[in-house]
């Protein structure tokens, strides 16, 4: 069994996604400890140590006797990721970044969507592909394939501008566990145009495998990016008890 990330963890994955997507903006003031408290009703302790686990992240800025600031969330420099090794959001989440759907479409597997995914060679899915800006130069281009049955409660307009996590919940959909393999690979001419590289460069690729609550594999993504534009970095812990 997947062992459950401790309270605080889950609770500043939440906020996390309010910052990225501009419901606590830049400068704002975050929500207190009282308030966390209050709101996702946990006790003061786990409330604090939520907080504190997003300004080690660099997210919010803590001062003794004061209220936390929301930092800019991409940043100084270029977009790194920190984020625990089990969040589901951990693949695709950008800083800053601006996601946008270019394809949805119905099509058939091959033999490496089939053997990923469980399925027969030519069984139905759905393909998926996004892409990440931030400023509006292309920073990841993510391709996804969908089991049927799970294609069939969302459509395009789902993805806009949203982590595949957060699909899944407005969906009451969820990944229980994923599994993870850094890969990589030269750009060929799709993706050169897609991410503004030059033809032939290397990328960095992950594919992600994500599995149901009855450990069913149910989504196959590729994600490619330039290691000169991008750095994903994953804080991995040991998971403590609340």
């Amino acid at each position: 069994m997947t062992p459950r990330l401790p309270k605080y963890l889950e609770l500043a994955d939440r906020i996390r996604l309010d910052i990225l997507h501009g419901a606590l903006p830049a400068g704002s003031v975050a929500p207190s400890e009282n308030e966390v408290a209050q709101c996702y009703g946990v006790s003061r302790l786990t409330a604090r140590r939520t907080l504190n686990e997003l300004a080690q992240r660099g997210l919010l800025k803590r001062s003794r006797g004061q209220r936390s600031v929301v930092l800019d969330r991409a940043g100084p420099h270029r977009p790194v990721l920190y984020a625990p090794g089990q969040s589901d959001a951990a693949l695709e989440y950008v800083p800053g970044a601006v996601y946008s759907v270019s394809a949805f479409r119905q099509e058939t597997a091959d033999a490496i969507v089939a053997a990923a995914l469980d399925l027969q060679v030519g069984a139905p899915v759905a393909h998926v592909e996004r892409r990440a800006r931030v400023d509006g130069a292309p920073i990841m281009l993510l391709r996804t394939w969908l089991t049927s049955r799970l294609a069939a409660m969302l459509e395009a307009r789902d993805f806009e501008d949203r982590l595949f996590v957060q699909v899944f919940q407005r969906a009451n959909l969820a990944i229980a566990r994923s599994r993870e393999a850094p890969l990589a690979c030269v750009a060929d001419a799709y993706q050169a145009r897609e991410l503004d590289v030059a033809q032939g460069v290397p990328l960095v690729r992950v594919r992600r495998i994500g599995y149901s609550v009855a450990d069913v594999p149910i989504s196959l993504t590729y994600c490619d990016f330039s290691p000169e534009r991008y750095t994903r970095e994953v804080d991995i812990r040991v998971l403590q008890t609340d």
